[in-house]
């Protein structure tokens, strides 16, 4: 045994006397594996000597440009990646690597460029053909985005990414079932990825399966504690299952993960609406305005609240109107929702005729009609009888 200790003091020691780097690859092999140790300031001290030892050590530069990233660290990693580019114009990972910190950085674009660039020196590299088809889905060409996805997926068909990738261009196309069947294989891939339970929850939650997608949220958030969308996307589902206080215990925490959300405040206004709280859902969507003046959804149902309230202290018939035409030149007047806002801020405000007006609009769009006629049209009556709107707020959501 004392032998034993005495040779692995005598290896410690020997690992400790280990020579400093001598080379630029020397240190960049010694930073390379600090970054895997996600000791990002040692490995960019190590890549730092490596290209002052070499400052044409392309390489060097894009190991340096991850670690600035990892440390958030965005320009001085696209910095590198320049000078690697320029060094080397054929250093694939340098177009991907900066190609990624464009997508974050919202420059579409750009991004699409580098990773088409990385494409064209790598065919077949799955990262890139993946990111590419992210960014395609951002900018909503969806089936260019597919094709990036079919192409990832053929050339490794347990790619999960892929699958993600092409399920969320699905859900995006409102294909829900297409979208859940390659969300399921993503999760089998890769089970303890949370963003395809998210995605496929609200593939689920758009087919009104509320009890399915309520799991998938649950188990995005057991994976990812702060995934934000996944509270979000809950808490509207708890909404339509009736659970307002787990719905506003579920805004209250997408708001303290995103204090600025404005649409956080417009959603947990509605959960106080339903609630019968109005005050509360008042200042939340005066909140959520003051955030974003161009949120249509929290115009809406504040003029929703100010038109229809059963408690009078809360209606106002011309602030009504206000926010129900800013609502509907919001959505370009496109949407029925808005219209059907519209049609009882009118009536509150003593404007029959133009309630009567705007809710034939609301009638004649098919949609609605084939959704709720009698409803729609039972309100119509009420406006010809000069009677105005009164929301129950016992009944379920009819929100978006």
């Amino acid at each position: 045994m004392r032998l034993f200790i005495l040779a692995l003091a005598l290896l410690s020691s020997a690992v400790a006397a280990q020579p400093e780097p001598t080379d630029a690859e020397g240190f960049r092999l010694r930073g390379k594996t600090a970054y895997e140790k996600k000791e990002y300031d040692k490995a960019i001290k190590d890549f730092d000597e490596a290209i002052r030892l070499n400052p044409e050590f392309a390489v060097a530069y894009v190991n340096r440009a991850l670690a600035y990233r990892f440390k958030g660290e965005h320009d001085k990693a696209i910095k590198d990646c320049e000078d690697a580019i320029r060094l080397n114009p054929k250093t694939t990972y340098a177009y991907t690597t900066r190609g990624e910190l464009y997508f974050q950085g919202g420059k579409l674009d750009e991004a699409e460029r580098d990773f088409s660039k990385a494409l064209e020196l790598q065919p077949g590299l799955l990262f890139a053909l993946g990111q590419r088809g992210f960014v395609r889905v951002h900018k909503g060409r969806l089936d260019e985005a597919i094709k990036d996805f079919d192409e990832a997926i053929r050339l490794d068909p347990k790619y999960s990414v892929a699958y993600f990738g092409r399920g969320l261009a699905l859900f995006t196309k409102r294909e829900w079932d297409k979208a859940v069947a390659d969300l399921d294989v993503a999760i089998h891939l890769e089970p303890k990825e949370s963003r395809p339970y998210r995605v496929r929850g609200d593939a689920r939650r758009m087919k009104r399966e509320w009890e399915k997608a309520i799991k998938d949220f649950d188990e995005s958030i057991r994976l990812d504690p702060k995934e934000a969308a996944s509270f979000f996307s809950r808490g509207e589902a708890f909404l339509f299952t009736g659970e307002t206080g787990k719905a506003i215990k579920d805004y209250d925490t997408l708001l303290q993960l995103l204090p600025m959300y404005s649409a956080g405040f417009e959603f947990r206004g509605q959960a106080w609406l339903l609630k019968g709280d109005y005050a509360k859902a008042m200042r939340d969507y005066d909140r959520s305005i003051e955030l974003d003046s161009k949120n249509a959804g929290a115009y809406y149902k504040r003029s929703y609240l100010m038109a229809g309230c059963p408690d009078e202290k809360f209606r106002d018939g011309r602030k009504a109107v206000a926010d129900a035409n800013r609502a509907c030149e919001l959505t370009k007047w496109a949407d029925i929702q808005m219209l059907e806002a519209l049609a009882a801020a009118c009536a509150e405000s003593g404007d029959f005729s133009g309630a009567v007006k705007w809710q034939m609009k609301v009638i004649d769009h098919p949609t609605r009609a084939k959704e709720n006629g009698e409803y729609e049209r039972k309100i119509l009556k009420d406006y010809e009888g000069k009677i105005p709107f009164r929301f129950d707020p016992t009944l379920k959501p009819r929100f978006k």
